[in-house]
Order: structure tokens, then C-alpha cells, then sequence
């Protein structure tokens, strides 16, 4: 007779499902502080070095809703293993890595693990008892901006201290850690119905989305309006056009939309595009505010290591608004959590301006910034799952996932432009004047003001409530 194995706890199942999802986001996040150095560490130009970070966004958000649909078809567990997988291969190879051009390679394989986040989120969704499932919900969600937040701090001690490589080989390490922990803690779980998988959706769709992104991310050495970024906004236009069509034909579409176009996802995920702006511009204007020369009047001139233990509190403080987040879902709903952080997001925003004054009080502003977008990411998913059937959870979480990466990437672009545009002089270098930072923190609290309305304008019964009974 086969031995009975004991199910889970919820704890371990929220603790392995946390762990991925921040993993992700923490490893996605360590090349970031790097990129100032890695130029004359690899020989290479800047606008090589660019493509480090350009080739884990591109990748990601094309593997992001593909494997979320596989995930929904062939089973969760395994397509999370399988990222996992190709986040330790990615890891290897840029710790191995002697060229700009083969950490390009591992990083674009690193950046394909990004839809380890809504599978987890799903996963929970199949796994957790109503009464733990807003609060892990809630924490898996909430990871993606904590683990960058962790990042930052960690990549500048690894650097400092051990050398660039040795933040990949932890990662490595990190990745290993959590396929044995999810082999031996998260069940299988039944997959859906095997049905054909919809290639040519899958490959128009990598198209659109590379061809929207890449001018974003290359934004400050290619321009916004010349003819390069054009065409490839262009092809990505048109293309979404000839996809919205063919989407329509397939028996079992990659992307529902007939789901997505409801009123209510759709609002959802716009809000998610405008809040994932939000939050990293909360941790991008950060860094660059806390990084710049002391001989200008808003400057600090911190190192990476630095500037990363300033912004701590904020990662900290997202992961101490999960729960905070789950318990507000239960009492009133997961559309007045979305609001009340989205809200808190664009009221703290617009505080920032006032505190530049030191580095405490820079921490400060970004830790308020941060518990409102603890809140509001810890509610997201409790609003996109309570729309879509089981079946559709991993695919549906995805095109979230995606929208606040999309938000990411656009503020990213934004962002550059505006810090290289308004500048001053400073020893033969351009430096960001204080008045570009203060016109960034007020698009931010825009961006999440409008997320709240968004969310405002969502059913009352958008989510369902759980209680601890």
C-alpha cells in the first residue's frame, strides 16, 4: 500500500511561494547597481552595458504570459520548477561570464524566470484555505517590489566585498534552494485541460511587446522621436492590431479577452500599469537622489551599498504591509484595499519634494511611499482572480505581472530623460537638478492618484472576503 504524505502546512506553502516570488525579483534587481561599473570592469561601451539590463525586460515580458498559459495547461508546479531552472542556468552563465556579450545571454535566460511571480500567485490561489489565502495572496504579490528593494543593499555589499560575480553565484544558489524546497513543499496540482497551445499568438505577441519595450529601454541613447524608436513603435502598434484580430479564432486563445475586456480587468490592469510607475520611480529617483554629487545642494553622494541601506525601510516596509493589506481585503473588500493604497501612494508622493533635506528624511518619504504600495500590490491579484475561473489564474495574474512591468519600464524611460534633461554642470558632468526630481515625484503621485480612481470605479463586488473564522 502506498505510503500517505502528510499535506503542507499554509505556513510552508506561503513561506516556498514568497520565497520564489522575491527571488525573482531580488535576482532580476542585482545587475541594476552594477551597471555604473561594469563598462570598464568588461572593456565595453555604456550602450553595450545597457543591454544587460534591456535583455531581462525584453525576455521577461515576452516569457511572462507564455509560460503563465502553460503553466495554466501543463501544470503550475512544474512550469515554476522549470523557471527556477532557467534562472539558475542564467545565474551560471553571468557568473561565469568574461564579456559583455555572454552576460548579455545569461541575464536574457535570468530574465525569463519573471513568470515564476503570477504562477506562485495562482498556486496560492489553488492551495491556501480561505482564511490564509488574502494574506498570502497578499505577501506573494508584495514581493516583487520588496525583493528589489532587498536587492540594492545586497548587491552592494557582494560588489564591495566579493567582487560583481558573486552576486550571480548567489543568485545561482538562491534559485537551486528554492527548486528543492518546492519540489519537497508545493503538491502537484491538476492542470487544465491539455489543449493546443496558440503558437502564433505566443510568437505575435513576443514580437509586439519587444518591439514596444525595446525603444522604451533604449529611450536614452536612441531618443523618443527619431526614426529608429518610431518604426519599432510602428511595428508594435500594428501588430497588437493584427493580434487583438487573431486572438478572436483560436479555440483556446493565449490571452482571454474576452475577460480582459471586461470593464473590471481592464481597469484593474490599467491601474496596475500606473501604480507599477509609481513604484519604481519610489526606488529609481531614490537612488539617483541619494547617488548625486554633495556639491550640489539636494546631493549626498552615497555609494550603491549606501543608498541601498537608506532605502531598506521601504523594502522592509512593503513586507510589513502584506498582512496589513490581507486584513483590510477580509474586512472591506479587495477594491477599497486597491484604493486605499493606491491613494496612500499618490498622498506620500506628494510629501516627497519636501523631504530632501537628508538622507533620513529622503528613507523616510520612500518608506511612506512604499506601505501604500505594499497595500495596493497585496490586493491586486485578489481583484484579477475573483474575475477569471481557475483555469485562467496563472494567465490572467501574468498579464497583471506584465502591466506593472510595463509601468516599470515606462517610468524607467521617462524618468531618464527627464534627470538628463534638466541638469547643471558639475565637474565636466551633467547632474540632475533638484527641480527634475521634484517634477518626478509629482508625475508618481499623478500616476497613483488616477490608480485610485481607477480602483474607486471598480463593482463593490469586485473581491471576495475572507474571515478567520
Amino acid at each position: 500500500m502506498p505510503r500517505q504524505h502528510q499535506p503542507p502546512s499554509t505556513g510552508a506553502v506561503i513561506f516556498v511561494l514568497a520565497y520564489c516570488g522575491g527571488l525573482v525579483s531580488v535576482t532580476g534587481s542585482f545587475a541594476l547597481p552594477l551597471l555604473h561599473d561594469l563598462p570598464d570592469l568588461l572593456n565595453a561601451s555604456i550602450s553595450d552595458v545597457s543591454w544587460v539590463s534591456t535583455s531581462a525586460l525584453l525576455s521577461g515580458a515576452v516569457s511572462t504570459p507564455v509560460l503563465g498559459r502553460i503553466g495554466d495547461m501543463y501544470g503550475k508546479r512544474k512550469v515554476m520548477q522549470l523557471n527556477l531552472l532557467l534562472l539558475t542556468v542564467g545565474s551560471v552563465v553571468c557568473a561565469l561570464s568574461t564579456s559583455v556579450w555572454v552576460l548579455v545571454a545569461g541575464r536574457t535566460v535570468q530574465g525569463m524566470s519573471l513568470a515564476v511571480l503570477p504562477i506562485a500567485m495562482a498556486l496560492a490561489k489553488d492551495l491556501l484555505p480561505p482564511a490564509k489565502l488574502n494574506s498570502g495572496i497578499a505577501l506573494v504579490s508584495a514581493m516583487l517590489g520588496i525583493g528589489g528593494g532587498l536587492a540594492l543593499p545586497l548587491a552592494g555589499v557582494m560588489l564591495d566585498v566579493w567582487g560583481w560575480h558573486s552576486a550571480f553565484w548567489l543568485s545561482a544558489l538562491l534559485a537551486v534552494f528554492g527548486m528543492v524546497v518546492t519540489a519537497k513543499v508545493i503538491p502537484p496540482v491538476a492542470p487544465g485541460e491539455r489543449e493546443p497551445f496558440d503558437v502564433t499568438g505566443a510568437v505575435l505577441l513576443s514580437v509586439i511587446l519587444v518591439a514596444l519595450l525595446l525603444p522604451l529601454s533604449k529611450s536614452s541613447s536612441w531618443g523618443f522621436l527619431q526614426p529608429k524608436p518610431l518604426a519599432c513603435y510602428a511595428i508594435g502598434s500594428l501588430g497588437l492590431l493584427a493580434w487583438f484580430r487573431y486572438e478572436q479564432h483560436p479555440a483556446v486563445p493565449l490571452v482571454n479577452l474576452h475577460l480582459m475586456r471586461q470593464r473590471p480587468l481592464l481597469l484593474t490592469n490599467i491601474a496596475g500599469v500606473l501604480l507599477g510607475f509609481g513604484m519604481f520611480g519610489n526606488s529609481f529617483i531614490t537612488l539617483f537622489l541619494l547617488q548625486a554629487p554633495k556639491e550640489v545642494s539636494h546631493g549626498f553622494d552615497m555609494s550603491v551599498m549606501g543608498a541601498g541601506l537608506v532605502m531598506l525601510p521601504a523594502a522592509l516596509a512593503m513586507m510589513f504591509m502584506a498582512p496589513v493589506s490581507a486584513r483590510l481585503t477580509n474586512r472591506y473588500g479587495a477594491r477599497l484595499t486597491l484604493w486605499t493604497g493606491a491613494a496612500a501612494i499618490g498622498i506620500t508622493f506628494v510629501t516627497r519634494p519636501f523631504l530632501v533635506g537628508s538622507p533620513f528624511l529622503v528613507g523616510l518619504g520612500a518608506a511612506l511611499v512604499s506601505c501604500g504600495i505594499g497595500i495596493s500590490y497585496g490586493a491586486m491579484p485578489a481583484v484579477v482572480m475573483s474575475y477569471v475561473p481557475i483555469s485562467e489564474n496563472s494567465s490572467a495574474n501574468a498579464i497583471g505581472t506584465l502591466g506593472r512591468s510595463l509601468g516599470a519600464s515606462i517610468n524607467s524611460a521617462a524618468f531618464a530623460a527627464l534627470l538628463s534633461s534638466l541638469t547643471v554642470l558639475h565637474q565636466g558632468d551633467d547632474v540632475a537638478k533638484l527641480i527634475a526630481f521634484q517634477i518626478a515625484f509629482g508625475l508618481s503621485a499623478v500616476a497613483a492618484l488616477v490608480a485610485a480612481g481607477l480602483a474607486y470605479a471598480l463593482p463593490q463586488h469586485a473581491a471576495p472576503t475572507f474571515t478567520n473564522d
